[in-house]
Parts: C-alpha cells; sequence; structure tokens
C-alpha cells in the first residue's frame, strides 16, 4: 500500500509505502466504540466530592425541643432538606478506571489508521520546516490541504518550530508519533503526519511486536528446560 508524499506547499514529492498490517486492517465500529469509550473513562479524575450531614461544620446544637412548638421536629442545622445543610447521596472520589490489554488498544490503533487512510484523510508530509515560527505558516498549510475543523499534526521531538506555529490556532491537536491513539485519530477530522513521524511510528511498533516475540520464545524454552530437569 502507497500513499504520496506532499511537501507543506501541497506538490507532491514521491511515495511512501505503507504496511498493510497496520494501515489496512479492517475496522470494527462496536470494538472501537468499546476502545474509545474505555480511553474517555480512563481520562476521567474522579475527584468530585460532597460533603454529608455529618461532615458540614456545625450543626451539633438540636435547633429547638422536640415537642410544643407546633414546628416540625428538628434535630440539626445541617440536615440535607435545609439551606447550608449537607449533600445526601453526592459523588464520592472514585476511580473510573477501565482496564484494557495491550493488544486491544494496538489493534484499534491499527484500525482507526486504516479507517483514515482509506477515507483520504491521512496526509504524509515530507516535512515541516518553515522560515518563521508564525501562526499564520501552519494556517496555511491546514489550507492547502484542506484540514477541516479539528486537524491532527503527528510530529516528532524535533519539530519545535512547527509546534511553536501551531500551539495557537484553536481545535488543532499535535501530538508526538509515539504518543499517538485511537481516539485523537477518530476525533480528528483529518491527519497530517511527517515522514520522519510515520517512520517513528512504524518503528516503535515493529520493535513492540519483536519483543513480545522474543518474550514468548523465552517463556517456552523455560518451559521446555523445567520439563527436561
Amino acid at each position: 500500500m502507497n500513499v504520496k508524499i506532499f511537501n507543506i506547499n501541497g506538490k507532491e514529492e514521491g511515495t511512501f509505502k505503507l504496511p498493510t498490517e497496520m494501515f489496512g486492517v479492517k475496522a470494527n465500529a462496536h470494538f472501537l466504540h468499546e476502545v474509545v469509550t474505555a480511553h474517555l473513562a480512563n481520562q476521567r479524575a474522579g475527584t468530585a466530592k460532597t460533603k454529608t450531614r455529618a461532615e458540614v461544620s456545625g450543626g451539633g446544637k438540636k435547633p429547638w425541643k422536640q415537642k410544643g412548638t407546633g414546628r416540625a421536629r428538628a434535630g440539626s442545622t445541617r440536615s440535607p432538606i435545609w439551606t447550608k445543610g449537607g449533600t445526601a447521596f453526592g459523588p464520592k472520589p472514585r476511580d473510573f478506571g477501565v482496564y484494557l490489554p495491550k493488544s486491544k488498544k494496538k489493534a484499534a490503533l491499527f484500525q482507526s489508521l486504516s479507517t483514515k487512510t482509506e477515507e483520504g484523510n491521512l496526509v504524509v508530509l515530507s516535512n515541516l520546516e518553515m522560515k518563521d515560527a508564525k501562526t499564520k505558516n501552519m494556517v496555511n498549510i491546514l489550507d492547502t490541504f484542506k484540514a477541516g475543523r479539528k486537524p491532527l499534526i503527528v510530529l516528532t521531538l524535533e519539530d519545535k518550530q512547527a509546534y511553536l506555529c501551531g500551539r495557537n490556532i484553536e481545535k488543532l491537536n499535535m501530538i508526538l508519533a509515539t504518543d499517538v491513539n485511537c481516539y485523537s485519530l477518530l476525533n480528528s477530522s483529518k491527519v497530517l503526519i511527517t515522514k520522519k513521524a510515520l517512520e517513528t511510528f512504524i518503528e516503535t511498533h515493529n520493535a513492540v511486536k519483536k519483543v513480545s516475540k522474543k518474550t514468548a520464545v523465552s517463556k517456552v524454552s523455560k518451559k521446555e528446560t523445567e520439563k527436561n530437569v
């Protein structure tokens, strides 16, 4: 699978071969929904907290005697039905985290990349080198490729100038090649990625694959040695 490489002016400069196992995967909408929902749940701080009647300051004295006043009986001024009282059944700090296996995250990432590639919303740039670190330079690039309302730019650590050009643009998301995730891809109108960032992404995931294979082989060898002993 080949994709065209463009410069920042929109002129074609060559092609790049994409690995089919990363950019040619069939997407499953339900699977992606499950992963995105878990990702958003993991972003929640879970720090919302209200005070119960036991935690609100004051209210230790009974407002009036139990009988003889004609008013409704009350034992504390911090009852939930009173002004300045505690909150009944309010939120408490808790963990909203959802566990996702690495293999599931990886599969969702490749599916979302494949979706963007199939839609024609993945643009590979030769580089993002600009004369000045000015916002208008990045705006011109986004206009050239018709990036839409919520573009995503995938960078490397060397693209500091590009980051400075784009950090002030509303709804533009910039992310490192090593931090790309399923949600950031699906939540974007168009993905602009530099050739170097794309190579970094592919190398990173190929390295993970090689490491996992080595660990699997080592586990098998250990089991065999234990059996022989």
